[in-house]
């Protein structure tokens, strides 16, 4: 019988001023198109793990266009979480765990409104009839099946050089 994992969803929150896209598009060319997340320092506490096959959608606050919105979507090429992998294989900056991400692609580029803060909160993150803000802890989106179905249902992917030029062009 074959072992078949359950795909993960994980919301990544990304300030554009730290991690810029040129850097990431430089990163991904450079890598064969994958670029290195880090999940956190040694003895840092996470929710969850990420796994070969999960998807990430990457949540940018300060766009040059004035946006803060999900943006990115790419899915987990190699974890940390690999039995095969070794502990400082994903080491840099006394990070030690973490996974390359590959085929990044953009999530409603010409819709800035559809995810951005003030609507996932009101549309998505709401517990109670109140809405949540987005934070560090709004890290795994199983539980919020309205907002992947959309998410999974319109990704206008758009390459990862398109994405940056787009926005070279907010500046």
């Amino acid at each position: 019988m074959e072992n078949k994992t359950k795909i993960g969803y994980h919301f990544i929150p990304a300030d554009y001023r730290i991690f810029g896209l040129d850097a990431l598009l430089d990163e991904y060319n450079q890598n064969n198109g994958t670029i290195l997340w880090s999940t956190g320092s040694v003895g840092g506490a996470r929710a969850h793990k990420f796994n070969v096959g999960d998807v990430c959608y990457f949540y940018y606050s300060d766009l040059p266009d004035g946006t803060s919105r999900i943006l990115l979507k790419g899915t987990v090429v190699e974890s940390d979480t690999d039995k095969n992998c070794t502990e400082d294989k994903f080491s840099y900056d006394e990070h030690t765990k973490g996974f390359r991400v590959g085929d990044i692609q953009s999530v409603a580029l010409n819709q800035p409104e559809k995810f951005g803060m003030q609507t996932l909160c009101n549309k998505y993150f709401v517990s109670d009839g109140k809405p949540k803000q987005i934070n560090q802890a709004q890290r795994y989106l199983d539980g919020y099946k309205e907002l992947l179905n959309d998410l999974l249902a319109d990704d206008d992917k758009t390459p990862l050089a398109e994405v940056v030029a787009y926005f070279k062009k907010q500046q």
